[in-house]
């Protein structure tokens, strides 16, 4: 469609727009010795430089492609969406998966299964060095006698709220005109790096810097799609864009 890359990864999940073509006369245009009416396709978005939402109507031989591209980014996106509305019903918590009490101790054990980092060493990485969480109290086990970190819910929370992401999508002189939930193209955090811990309970807009990545604009970042799938030009270098 030619949009600016800004422009494609804020789309609304709503910008699919299809309609009958009227003649000049007002009366819906039919294919030639066919009868049927003719339709045109195009998306929705909002325009970068500023203005109202406008549509970008799609050649024919693109709408297809294009169709499907929309059905199955509303589709795969909608667990990310989903979680996004409940961070915009509270804005001022992430709440960790399970519902647990703000003031209840996890042990390491616990906070592995709960956020996915089964490795000990990158989950004591992720809160002493990302979140910057201590640990609320340590106990003694019986048999080792080696103290057991146990951290505060509440702690935990405060702190991953420092790394969510904007809730507000787009706005325009400081009024709200679209959610992260209501937007086409939302992931978990990390849902596209193999070598971290994709967070269900961080819903992110997909960026740039991922589309770039992907694309193989970038070295020693990671395999690029094309790598991943084989894809080589002919005298065997890897591709990118």
């Amino acid at each position: 469609g030619g949009f600016r890359i800004g422009e494609a990864l804020t789309l609304p999940r709503d910008c699919w727009v299809e309609e009958t073509v009227l003649d000049s006369g007002g009366q819906p245009r039919t294919q030639s010795g066919a009868g049927e009416p003719v339709k045109r396709s195009g998306l929705r978005y909002w325009p970068e430089k500023g203005g109202d939402p406008v549509v970008k109507w799609l050649p024919d031989c693109a709408v297809p492609l294009a169709k499907r591209a929309v059905d199955d980014l509303t589709h795969l996106c909608q667990k990310a969406r989903d979680a996004a509305a409940v961070l915009e019903r509270y804005p001022d918590r992430v709440s960790l998966p399970g519902g647990f009490d703000a003031n209840r101790l996890l042990s390491m054990a616990e906070l592995a299964e709960i956020l996915c980092l089964p490795r000990r060493s990158s989950l004591w990485r992720f809160l002493k060095q990302d979140l910057n969480v201590l640990p609320a109290k340590r106990i003694k086990f019986r048999k080792s006698g080696t103290p057991a970190p146990l951290y505060r819910v509440r702690d935990i929370e405060a702190a991953l709220l420092k790394r969510r992401g904007p809730l507000e999508v787009l706005h325009i002189s400081g009024v709200r005109i679209q959610m992260l939930s209501e937007s086409l193209c939302v992931a978990f955090q990390n849902q596209f790096d193999p070598r971290q811990a994709t967070f269900p309970f961080l819903p992110e807009l997909v960026s740039n810097e991922q589309i770039a990545r992907a694309l193989g604009s970038t070295s020693g970042r990671g395999r690029s799609v094309f790598s991943r799938h084989g894809f080589t030009a002919p005298d065997g270098e890897r591709l990118k864009i």
